[in-house]
C-alpha cells in the first residue's frame, strides 16, 4: 500500500514538475533579434556591435572578454529600451549581468523594468535591488527576472545603475 501511494505521489509531482517545464517552453522571446536603443553608448573598450543584446547568445563566465559582455562604465543611470514592433502580450522579463569583483565589474545596485504600448506612458513593473556585501566575492552570472507579468506592450525598457562597470548580456521580452 506504501509502494502505491509513493508511486502516486510520484507520478503527480512529475506530472506538475512537466507541466511547469511546458508552460515555459511554450513563451516566446518576442526580443530575439529586435532593436533597440541605449541613453548611454556602452565602453569604447567593451561595446555593443549591433544586436548583441538580443541575439540569443549567452555570454560566458569568467570571461569579462567574451565580446557577447557589454560594458559600461560608470556615470550614474543606463537605459535600454527594446522595440518588440508590435504590441505583444507579456508574462516576463529577463536580462543577465555579470560580477566579476577582481576585474572591478559588479552587479548593477538596482535594476527596474518598465512597458510601454506607445513608447511615451510607461508603468514600472519590477524594481530589484541588489546588496553586494552578501552576494560574496565570487564571479557569477546573475539572471535578473521580472516574472507572473500581465503586460500588453511594444516597448521594453531595462534601467540600471552604474557604480564602476556593470557588464549586460542578453535581455529577453518572454510571452505567449
Amino acid at each position: 500500500m506504501r509502494l502505491r501511494i509513493f508511486a502516486l505521489v510520484f507520478a503527480l509531482l512529475a506530472l506538475v514538475v512537466s507541466g511547469v517545464a511546458v508552460a515555459e517552453e511554450d513563451l516566446t522571446n518576442w526580443a530575439l533579434g529586435k532593436s533597440y536603443t541605449y541613453s548611454m553608448a556602452p565602453h569604447e573598450n567593451y561595446p555593443d556591435e549591433g544586436g548583441q543584446l538580443t541575439d540569443g547568445v549567452y555570454a560566458q563566465l569568467p570571461k569579462y572578454h567574451d565580446q557577447a559582455w557589454v560594458g559600461h562604465l560608470r556615470n550614474d543611470f543606463r537605459t535600454i529600451t527594446v522595440d518588440l514592433g508590435e504590441v505583444r502580450p507579456i508574462q516576463e522579463i529577463r536580462a543577465n549581468f555579470m560580477q566579476e569583483m577582481s576585474a572591478g565589474i559588479y552587479y548593477p545596485v538596482e535594476v527596474m523594468a518598465e512597458v510601454s504600448a506607445d513608447g511615451v506612458l510607461w508603468t514600472e513593473v519590477g524594481l530589484q535591488r541588489f546588496n553586494r556585501v552578501s552576494m560574496g566575492t565570487e564571479d557569477f552570472i546573475k539572471p535578473v527576472i521580472f516574472d507572473e507579468l500581465d503586460e500588453n506592450a511594444r516597448y521594453v525598457r531595462i534601467t540600471f545603475l552604474v557604480d564602476v562597470w556593470v557588464f549586460i548580456d542578453e535581455i529577453e521580452v518572454l510571452g505567449k
